[in-house]
């Protein structure tokens, strides 16, 4: 627990990258569990927070990447992917190799963030539809990436499924309206 609040109240570390890829991952957990409470507070009946922070969002996708990276890369050395995870080749690169596709899912979790909070500064539809775009930028750069094979083909399905839940989001909304206007 101490080393985990040490990365997490540490500044950026330019000078190891190693370490720097450490701290990035607590902070990614930290937000990850800060967002897991606020979603049981809310399942318990308490009030739904009426501003969230893009943070919360991007910590999901950001540990849902850094997962699918680590445990590839572990199946490719031959390792467990709790081996893997003191592997500085493989931790150096979760954070510093997907930095386009983790730039793009900050954005997608601030455009969200816009349309849901009060008072929202975009409508749902636009807020959806530009996500969506940002889902479509991530798997052309996976596509066009020089990541090995195997890294690459399991990233690209975890960026499918996150355009699928995002297309799914637009048909939730587009049935709501529909009902509603009905």
């Amino acid at each position: 627990m101490q080393i985990f609040w040490q990365r997490l109240s540490a500044p950026a570390n330019t000078d190891d990258a190693f370490e720097e890829n450490e701290r990035l991952k607590t902070v990614a957990a930290a937000y990850d569990i800060l967002t897991d409470a606020v979603d049981a507070e809310t399942l318990a009946g308490a009030d739904p927070p009426s501003k969230r922070s893009p943070w919360h969002l991007f910590a999901r996708f950001c540990v849902r990447y850094h997962d699918a990276y680590c445990d590839v890369v572990a199946k490719l050395s031959g390792r467990t992917t709790a081996q893997a995870a003191f592997d500085e080749a493989a931790q150096r690169g979760s954070f510093s190799v997907l930095n386009p596709l983790l730039r793009q899912e900050l954005v997608d979790a601030t455009i969200a963030c816009q349309a849901y909070n009060k008072p929202s500064l975009i409508t749902l539809e636009k807020a959806l539809d530009l996500v969506q775009a940002g889902k479509r930028r991530t798997i052309e750069w996976l596509q066009g990436s020089d990541l090995p094979g195997p890294v690459k083909a399991r990233l690209l399905a975890q960026a499918h499924l996150n355009f699928a839940r995002g297309a799914l989001g637009q048909s939730d909304l587009a049935l709501q309206q529909h009902n509603s206007s009905s």
